[in-house]
């Protein structure tokens, strides 16, 4: 997707308290996915819940990532045969907790850190979600984004920018 490294990176960075290099990223996604084109593969998608719940099970490192790429390698082949083994409680308590992980990182979190205007944005923005979904809360974003901006633009507008005497 076009705007999954915009959204995807930050987001996991302010998780992680990790500076990202956004033209790094941008650029390593770039090659990526050119390279997977020329061989006919999918394009490179940074899966964000299960970045952030590797990170926080202080998953670091050259041989717990390796690990990682074995056992996903092996459960894209297997994974639908031993799917019918996982009880679905247990698939439901981990969207369940990584729900209400984001949603307290996102809203509950952020409370004060943001002026009142930016922090209505992010809660008219959940709302927007929960209600109607991803597309629309992506329009409720833009739309707030551009009104946060044109708002406080306005208000910290200072038309004079200098003077000078007529002597």
């Amino acid at each position: 997707s076009l705007i999954h490294v915009p959204i995807n990176i930050p987001a996991f960075a302010v998780s992680t308290n990790v500076e990202a290099d956004m033209n790094a990223e941008l650029i390593a996604h770039g090659y990526s996915n050119a390279i997977s084109g020329c061989f006919g593969g999918l394009q490179n998608y940074m899966a964000y819940t299960q970045s952030v719940l590797y990170a926080r099970s202080k998953g670091d490192g050259k041989y717990s990532s390796i690990a990682v790429a074995i056992v996903t390698i092996i459960l894209f082949f297997i994974g639908p045969t031993i799917a019918a083994y996982i009880p679905r409680c247990m698939a439901g308590t981990l969207l369940l907790h990584v729900g209400i992980d984001l949603f307290l990182e996102g809203v509950y979190d952020t409370f004060g850190k943001f002026c009142a205007l930016e922090y209505a944005g992010i809660c008219i923005i959940t709302v927007v979600m929960t209600a109607y979904g991803m597309e629309a809360a992506m329009i409720a974003g833009v739309i707030s984004a551009l009104s946060t901006y044109a708002i406080q633009n306005i208000t910290h507008l200072n038309p004079i920018r200098g003077y000078m005497s007529a002597a």
